[in-house]
């Protein structure tokens, strides 16, 4: 089976201090793998790795057994990212963010995407609306269109429920468990037990920049990784 993701050893360090110390991870279609840890652990700096924005000091990526060296451009297009900016133009409606992201893909048929897009998110009705105005529910939501707008295989996501309300976490969770379903991997960053236990197949919990301990099965029911993820953050206190 190829691996949507196959990492060996990363290893990066912003000047003279080391962030991550060797990480392996794999990824298969149409799995979630979260990544947990302390703040500082390096799962937003692996997570930027993995979507191309920061090359790593050492070691290999693969994606679908193509080596990120030499097919840059070819990845990129698999890849859908939400990080922590929103990437919208807050004076441009969620309409026209979408087509303007659709054009930079080069992609056909633009309206109908972004109508699709628009309704998937349950965005329909504030097509019209600017960003500006949007609540943070929506423009998170909006975000994620954007993002697999130009249907990824791949989907990268940094804390993609920061200041959501409840509705709209339903809302999103029902979203990638049918993305997922579809075949879309994912790899997910999360402080957020909940959210984790949701959707995930497989847990990091990084420690230091390092992997230290993965979590899968039973261990993710919420009740479980929650008392994991606690017994993990006091070890590294």
């Amino acid at each position: 089976m190829n691996l949507a993701i196959e990492a060996h050893q990363i290893q990066h360090a912003y000047g003279v201090q080391p962030v991550l110390r060797g990480v392996d991870l794999r990824l298969a279609p149409g799995q979630v793998l979260a990544l947990m840890g302390a703040n500082g652990a390096g799962k937003t700096t692996l997570l930027r790795i993995l979507a191309t924005l920061i090359r790593p000091s050492s070691g290999e990526i693969y994606y679908y057994d193509a080596p990120l060296s030499g097919n840059e451009l070819e990845i990129r297009r698999r890849l859908g990212v939400v990080s922590h900016s929103l990437w919208l133009y807050p004076d441009l409606t969620a309409a026209e963010n979408l087509s303007l992201f659709a054009r930079l893909y080069s992609l056909a048929q633009v309206s109908e995407r972004v109508a699709h897009a628009l309704e998937a998110v349950g965005l329909t009705a504030q097509s019209e609306i600017r960003v500006r105005s949007l609540s943070r529910g929506m423009q998170q939501r909006l975000t994620l269109a954007r993002a697999w707008l130009h249907e990824p295989s791949i989907l990268l996501l940094d804390e993609p429920f920061t200041g959501v309300d409840a509705a709209s976490f339903a809302h999103i969770v029902e979203l990638l468990r049918q993305k997922k379903q579809s075949g879309l991997s994912i790899v997910l960053v999360s402080h957020s037990v909940a959210e984790v236990s949701a959707l995930a197949d497989e847990v990091l919990f990084l420690r230091r920049g390092q992997v230290a301990s993965v979590l899968s099965g039973e261990d993710l029911a919420e009740a479980r990784l929650r008392a994991g993820y606690q017994a993990f953050l006091a070890e590294a206190a």
